[in-house]
């Protein structure tokens, strides 16, 4: 009778960790790469911010609008949709995404 008491605790241990295991740690050129891309993605905003704190003396009030007029493209301000805008905005997030999958390709690829 304890045999199978055991077992099926056994079962059910076996069960939880692998359902809620902890994920791996990730190594330091993973972390370095997802900064990077982080960055790049979010360099339109960093610019935004850069210019209302730095350049402007500490514009906080107009760095919501900028970022609400940057990331709709110019429809929250006149209503109409500009593409030149959009692909500014969007495009460092789009070569952020481009990157990460590149260099995900290149280290499962590519022996050093």
């Amino acid at each position: 009778m304890a045999r199978t008491y055991t077992r099926r605790r056994t079962r059910a241990r076996h069960y939880l960790r692998s359902r809620f295991h902890r994920p791996h740690k990730q190594s330091l050129i993973t972390k370095a790469i997802n900064v990077t891309a982080l960055v790049i993605g979010l360099s339109p905003a960093i610019q935004a911010v850069k210019t209302h704190l730095i350049d402007e003396r500490g514009n906080f009030a107009g760095i919501g609008p900028d970022l609400a007029n940057r990331y709709s493209a110019g429809m929250s301000v006149d209503g109409q949709f500009h593409w030149d805008q959009a692909v500014a905005t969007y495009g460092p997030l789009v070569g952020a995404i481009v990157f990460k999958k590149a260099v995900s390709f290149l280290r499962r690829n590519v022996k050093m």
